[in-house]
């Protein structure tokens, strides 16, 4: 397996560094179709390298660790202090982009633009084995904590790529693009040709003015601002409320910034979306809010388990003993909150009849036989079930049979 990676590795080194090749060894265009000066990377792309830099190093693996081997194309350090520029964000240390807790990018000697991480996964034998981004930090050598200097896809001719190993590449928010391995004591191959933003240019930097106006909260709450600007830290900066609006000045900003809120310092109450009409929940956030102005005037609609329980779908079932006087075929009328429903055929089981909806909040009504024969036919309306439940159905008379909660049977 190994001289079989070697050779064709060797073989695409021909591509790179051959004076005659069918594409440019750095833009990856046709030869000399390139600019003098590549855009990429600004070198003449036209110029054949006799070095040998442009060769692709054969690396070798490391038992219970992934060897990730990176062609950065163009990028060259740039921090003030010096050091190991580049580094590896993933799994393997909980996402933590604390740069003295990440693991680095070393250069390989003799192989500009080549650089090798060696990273042991926090589960050596999970598949796949380790997730992230090749990444840069800043020039003063701290992390950007909005990512903006992670590996992207430039366009749609400048890509990451996997040259060779046994991983994927799994695109997000259009542009960026998380690595994730699949065997350990590997040996991955990627390229890339830049960055979300340049990480040796250091950004502009504001003062933002950042207002919200909120749903009413219970006494005492207070929101917070949390995102890149302190580190999605959700306890670090509060807001002062006057007027019904909420406010504060962030110092040092840059714009791009991504940020949310939260109530009283906390994940627990982060803010939602509006509740779509009849729904007793609401939605998370898409993605993050983006600092694009100095004077910002934002409206809140939720937070989660303050003003709304946040919407997040799982497997509700739901059984009942029917009464002993409904003999036809048994159905049930469920519909989740907020949507249509719909009539099913519960799951027979012994003397329980159970359905399963996978949702946020379940609701139905068991009946006896299809359609609808009248109040003795069927139950009361069983609404707001969020967990799952056993019922005992009791009817009298011609009313609608009524249901209460029991211990549910024991899985055999």
């Amino acid at each position: 397996m190994k001289k079989f990676l070697f050779a064709a590795l060797a073989v695409a080194t021909v591509a790179f560094v051959g004076c005659k090749p069918e594409t440019c060894p750095v833009c990856g265009e046709e030869e000399c179709v390139c600019e003098e000066v590549c855009d990429v990377c600004g070198k003449n792309p036209c110029e054949c390298d006799t070095t040998g830099t442009t060769e692709i190093p054969v690396v070798a693996a490391t038992e219970g660790a992934v060897t990730v081997v990176w062609n950065a194309v163009g990028f060259a350090p740039c921090m003030e202090e010096g050091g190991n520029q580049l580094v590896f964000a993933g799994d393997y240390n909980g996402y933590n982009t604390d740069p003295a807790e990440m693991v680095k990018f070393e250069a390989i000697e003799g192989y500009e633009g080549w650089w090798k991480a060696v990273i042991t996964p926090a589960d050596p034998a999970a598949t796949p084995v380790l997730a992230g981004k090749p990444c840069a930090l800043y020039l003063d050598g701290t992390f950007p904590s909005s990512w903006d200097h992670q590996w992207i896809n430039v366009d749609v001719d400048h890509q990451c790529t996997i040259i060779d190993g046994d991983a994927t590449l799994e695109v997000e928010y259009e542009v960026e693009s998380k690595l994730v391995v699949n065997s350990n004591s590997s040996v991955v191959y990627v390229r890339s040709y830049g960055f979300k933003t340049d990480p040796c240019v250091e950004p502009e930097k504001f003062t933002v003015s950042l207002k919200a106006t909120a749903p009413e909260l219970p006494e005492e709450s207070i929101v917070y601002a949390v995102g890149s600007f302190n580190g999605w830290t959700a306890d670090a900066t509060p807001m002062t409320l006057e007027n019904g609006v909420w406010s504060v000045t962030l110092e040092e900003v840059v714009m791009g910034a991504e940020y949310k809120y939260v109530v009283n310092g906390s994940w627990d109450y982060e803010e939602l979306l509006e509740a779509a009409e009849g729904a007793a929940c609401a939605e998370g956030l898409s993605g993050n809010r983006v600092l694009n102005d100095v004077d910002v005037n934002d409206v809140i609609a939720n937070f989660k388990d303050v003003t709304i329980m946040k919407c997040d779908p799982k497997d509700i079932t739901v059984k009942a003993q029917v009464p002993a006087a409904w003999t036809d075929t048994i159905t049930a009328w469920v519909w989740a909150t907020g949507e249509e429903g719909v009539e099913v055929v519960p799951t027979k089981d012994g003397d329980w009849y159970g359905y399963t909806l996978n949702c946020t909040e379940l609701n139905i009504i068991f009946k006896n036989g299809h359609g609808w024969n009248g109040d003795k036919n069927q139950t009361e309306d069983l609404k707001g079930i969020r967990a799952n439940v056993c019922y005992q159905l009791a009817q009298e008379g011609e009313a609608k049979a009524t249901a209460t909660a029991v211990d549910c049977p024991a899985a055999e």
